[in-house]
């Protein structure tokens, strides 16, 4: 039975599913309804087909037209699981514009897998419908078919996505097709020039596949055949030399061609892009050869996918789609050996949005501060509607009654038994007990509150608040009603220059073309109102005409606005070659998937100047910085000025090349030639001022010679900002610098390169020279995000680096390495840092958040993570070690503070002879100090005999895993935070109260510990491992003591006693850890 491929995607779009499953897919007519209820909510599943038991229901949203949250489909499905055991729930909203299909497989001895698949009806559908493919069954199948195979199927369809597989297979193919390439003599040539070609033929797979090439789906495979029929006895055509080199330098790589190039090419676009110039490795190795059984190959492995060209914001879950490119080459390169990683969407748009659209508006505020006065229309906007611009992550469930056995224990802290528990779904965000859900239900009131007031007045205030920025600025677009304000925002976005130094892939550069596109968007709409209502002054009106008919003179509005952002808005440096062109294509990519017809394709930008190889720390920053490696060079002091004057006019007559270059672009007023003349005037210039460059920073690193030159350039591969980027560092700097530097040991590098001048060398890791270069080329008044170790704010190793942090404006948001991580083959706790480059009223002024934990394991939790974050003013505390806490909440603000007032650190009761007690350096979710040294692991402290068993107790304590949570890198107990444990004077404490405490949680202990075998490679030893959650009942105890001597308040105490309670102690909670 073959289903008719233009009819699927109709039923799917018009929601047909009977149809689609009865008369497409070849399954059985079945009716049943199943009504479920969820709280005080009922759901009604309509069956629509059936085959050997499986049932496919549908179930329709009920009043509010939204798709259920996934907690709440979950409870749906496991209410439908007790009638029917094997069946697809198609979920739908009441406008019929979303559907999410939902299967699970369960299997013995494994927890249920949740598998959906999201589908919009503006997307093409095309994976939705690949995976429909599998789940049609013929009527020859009929007489054999049974459950499992049915199953099976299902198991099959609902798989996750292929890009794992096709890394495993890139990596082995890309192997293969390096051991092809003849003609370059180093191995790293081949590498380079393999992935150049690989890279090449993934753009052609994805623009032949949407018929760009001769209308031909199979284009290459097509030219190869031809190519290799051509050959007979004494005639071999290579396809790489006779066809692929003049694909990509005559044909894609220009807009001119002859007519026998056209016979041999066919039909096919005039792309640029730099992607198809010819390489340098081509201009210097001409005799670089590839025979055909090298691209044989690769098409076979590419033609077992599906190419699909996808970059709507509702995304297919396509097989092969731009996104997986990042993903690939991240992992094909290891970068984890280089210290870096692909960082996921969540964080990219996060950090991307927080910096940009604060940064915009600051520049429209300045020249428009009426327009943002406290009570004008632009705050006065938000206070009318606050739901609006609060995450409904946030909202999720809190305007529903609590049930009573909740609600007493507000005010009775006796009766809050059952706060630990899972919410029910009503009131929850995915895996949120009762304890969490008040919390966030507290702090929803207190932000519409804190809104409606008029307390919100800056997006800095956005941003602290964690507010809905990306609607926020829409709203504020759309309802402009100053066209002046209008017209210098729209040019601040077109002037905004966003830079990621170490921009691997470019994951963070692609996240900040997403916040910009929209914008770009709104503002032509609404210069498109302005204009038909024509009640603004007549020069504002002409300005909006002249941007708008230079818009219509391009046939695809998207694609001009995505080719100007990034042209005009994106840089990027990484120190890896094939990085920089990954990330090109992935760009390039992006742009073509916005062009629907072959006739509206325009040439791609080259973007061989914003995006460049390098090492982000060597090289010169800065005209100072230049400025002092000449007056430090004896030889050419004497001719200072001279220098330095020949220098700024080389890099403005550069900087001149470079916006030239740029204009021919936008424009598309020139043909191939003319922008192969700039762009080759550009190269030269910057060639020739580079040279420069490099022999005054190499004698700064007393090199000398020519020889000893080139091998410093090859091992250091200096980037001077100063001269590749000089208009932007000219105007002050980069307007927003985001990204993920490398978390990587100095040390690990220092046999390649050596830096100099940096005020963090002594922090010993990249990334601390990352944030320090970073905030040198932030303008004032820029934007700064990066996601980092969280050592950078919680070990004294980062010091250096914490000076920096004392001018900007900043937020600090912490992240758990357990249960969940933010991203893969990263073992270690993170925190993302955002930063205002001021030097104002507001100076070193900073928030922060709690260290936030959540489960990889329950569908939802991770999405929920960014729009509940929780910051609180950082309260820098004069007698705390450490200044960065993280804490999120006034109730820890509220024990800090009580614990500091005592104005006692444990370190004053540290002796050199006494009791030895020895604390636990590792562990994750309890802190212990023992008598007695059970590993390498513990640690010694001396203390007097008389005050060892408060101390015992305050290091087993509760308090201290918080103390400790909120001050640490989360990972090691190291002196720090024992000897700087602020502590109550201990003269004044009844000693046997905490002597018995002890005993009975030594006798906890024993009763609940084991023997663990650890047989590593270089570590074979028997340890005691104490499963400490058990004697949690006493630590309790523990704590209750230690409150009253601290002299915290009841809710300060309850929230000792239940921190992190979730995760720390799986019988106290029904929730997933």
């Amino acid at each position: 039975m073959l289903s008719n491929k233009t009819r699927i995607p109709h039923l799917l779009k018009t929601f047909d599913f009977h149809t689609l499953f009865i008369e497409e897919l070849g399954w059985d007519n079945y009716t049943n309804v199943l009504e479920v209820n969820v709280g005080t909510l009922i759901f009604r599943l309509q069956a629509v087909a059936e085959k050997r038991g499986v049932v496919i229901f549908v179930c329709v949203s009920i009043d509010d037209g939204d798709i259920p949250l996934a907690s709440i489909r979950q409870i749906i499905e496991q209410q439908v699981n007790l009638s029917v055991r094997e069946h697809i729930i198609i979920y739908t909203n009441q406008i019929q514009t979303e559907q999410v299909w939902q299967w699970v497989k369960r299997a013995s001895n494994n927890p249920a897998e949740y598998r959906e698949h999201h589908y919009h009806v503006t997307q093409p559908g095309t994976a939705l419908m690949q995976k429909l493919q599998t789940l049609t069954f013929d009527i020859d199948e009929e007489e054999h078919l049974t459950l499992i195979d049915v199953v099976s199927r299902l198991d099959t369809t609902f798989v996750a996505k292929v890009t794992k597989h096709f890394y495993q297979r890139f990596k082995l193919e890309h192997d293969v097709f390096l051991e092809f390439v003849t003609g370059l003599e180093h191995i790293t040539e081949r590498e380079w020039y393999t992935s150049l070609m690989l890279n090449r033929l993934m753009f052609i797979y994805f623009i032949q596949k949407r018929g760009f090439l001769d209308n031909d789906p199979n284009y290459l495979r097509t030219r190869l055949s031809i190519i290799q029929a051509r050959q007979g006895p004494n005639r071999f055509l290579s396809f790489y030399r006779h066809f692929l080199l003049r694909l990509f330098h005559e044909g894609l790589g220009s807009s001119t061609r002859n007519t026998d190039l056209d016979d041999l090419l066919g039909h096919i676009p005039y792309i640029n892009s730099g992607l198809f110039d010819r390489h340098e490795l081509e201009r210097e190795n001409p005799q670089i050869d590839i025979p055909d059984q090298a691209f044989e190959r690769v098409f076979d492995f590419f033609d077992t996918f599906d190419w699909i060209l996808d970059n709507r914001p509702l995304h297919d879950d396509s097989e092969i789609n731009p996104d997986v490119l990042g993903y690939v080459f991240e992992q094909y390169i290891n970068k984890k050996q280089m210290g870096a990683y692909y960082t996921q969407e969540d964080i990219t748009a996060y950090i991307s949005k927080s910096t940009i659209l604060p940064f915009l508006f600051d520049q429209v505020a300045q020249q428009h501060p009426d327009a943002f006065r406290a009570d004008g229309p632009i705050w006065c906007m938000l206070q009318q509607d606050p739901d609006h611009y609060i995450y409904s992550e946030v909202r999720q469930g809190v305007d529903q009654a609590l049930p009573s056995h909740i609600a007493v224990g507000i005010h009775d802290i006796t009766k809050r038994e059952g706060w630990n528990q899972p919410a029910d779904p009503l009131f929850a965000l995915p895996n949120e007990t009762w304890r969490e859900h008040l919390v966030r239900r507290t702090r929803c009131q207190e932000l519409r509150e804190h809104i409606a007031t008029g307390a919100v007045t800056s997006f800095n205030d956005c941003v602290t608040h964690n507010l809905d920025i990306g609607r926020f600025t829409l709203d504020v677009i759309e309802r402009c009603a100053d066209s002046q304000v209008l017209l210098t925002l729209y040019r601040a976005i077109e002037r905004i220059t966003v830079l990621d130094p170490t921009c691997g892939s470019g994951a963070f550069l692609f996240a900040a073309l997403k916040v910009l596109e929209p914008l770009y968007t709104a503002c032509l709409r609404r210069m498109d109102m302005f204009i038909s209502q024509n009640d603004i002054e007549k020069e504002v009106i002409d300005v909006f005409h002249t941007i708008l008919t230079n818009i219509q003179q391009h046939p695809n509005r998207t694609y001009f606005i995505l080719k100007s952002i990034v042209i005009n808005n994106l840089f990027g440096v990484d120190i890896m070659r094939e990085a920089v062109e990954i990330c090109k294509l992935r760009l390039f990519l992006t742009l073509i998937a916005a062009v629907a017809r072959y006739e509206d394709i325009e040439p791609l930008p080259d973007i061989d100047f914003n995006i460049r190889a390098g090492n982000a720390l060597i090289g010169f920053a800065s005209y100072d910085a230049l400025q002092k490696a000449i007056q430090g060079d004896r030889q050419r002091k004497i001719d200072f000025d001279d220098q330095m004057r020949h220098f700024s006019e080389q890099a403005t007559q550069t900087n001149a090349a470079f916006q030239n270059f740029r204009n021919m672009q936008i424009t598309n007023s020139v043909n191939s030639s003319q922008l192969a003349d700039a762009k080759r005037a550009l190269q030269h210039q910057l060639e020739l001022l580079s040279k420069e460059l490099n022999g005054y920073l190499a004698a700064s690193y007393g090199v000398v010679g020519d020889i000893t030159l080139d091998q410093w350039r090859e091992s250091h591969q200096p980037f001077h900002w100063f001269s590749a980027f000089y208009g932007a560092l000219q105007s002050g700097g980069f307007d927003v610098i985001i990204g993920n530097p490398p978390y990587l040991s100095y040390s690990k590098v220092r046999s390649d390169y050596r830096i100099e001048g940096y005020q963090t060398e002594r922090c010993g890791n990249l990334y601390a020279f990352v944030v320090e270069r970073s905030l040198a080329l932030l303008r004032e008044g820029g934007r700064c995000g990066m996601i980092l170790p969280i050592a950078s704010v919680s070990t004294d190793g980062m010091g250096e680096l914490q000076q920096l942090y004392d001018q900007p404006f900043q937020w600090h948001s912490h992240y758990a390495v357990r249960p969940g991580k933010l991203f893969a083959g990263v073992d270690m706790n993170l925190t993302i840092s955002l930063f205002y480059k001021t030097f104002g009223s507001h100076q070193g002024r900073g928030y922060t958040t709690s260290y936030r934990r959540w489960s990889n394991r329950v569908q939802g939790d991770r999405a929920s993570l960014f729009p509940t974050l929780t910051y609180v003013s950082n309260p820098q505390f004069a007698n705390h070690t450490n200044h960065f806490p993280k804490i999120g909440s006034t109730t820890e603000i509220g024990i800090l503070h009580r614990m500091l007032a005592h104005e006692r650190k444990l370190c004053h009761y540290a002796m050199h002879r006494g009791v030895t007690l020895f604390y636990h350096s590792g562990g994750r979710y309890w802190r212990k100090a023992l008598l007695s040294k059970l590993s390498s692991h513990y640690k010694p402290f001396i203390v007097a005999e008389h005050f060892a068993p408060i101390v015992l107790a305050l290091l087993n304590s509760q308090l201290f895993y918080w103390y400790w949570i909120c001050n640490s890198n989360c990972m090691d107990v190291v002196a720090r935070e024992v000897y700087e444990l602020p502590i109550f004077v201990l003269e004044t404490a009844d000693v046997k109260v905490f002597q018995d405490l002890i005993d009975q949680l030594f006798t906890a202990y024993t009763a609940h510990s084991s023997i663990r075998q650890r047989n590593g490679t270089r570590i074979q030893v028997s340890e005691l491992n104490v499963d400490v959650q058990y004697a949690k009942p006493i630590i309790d105890e523990i704590d209750q003591a230690l409150a009253h001597y601290y002299g915290f308040t009841s809710e300060e105490q309850d929230f000792i006693l239940n921190y992190d309670i979730k995760y720390r102690s799986k019988i106290s909670s029904g929730v997933a850890g």
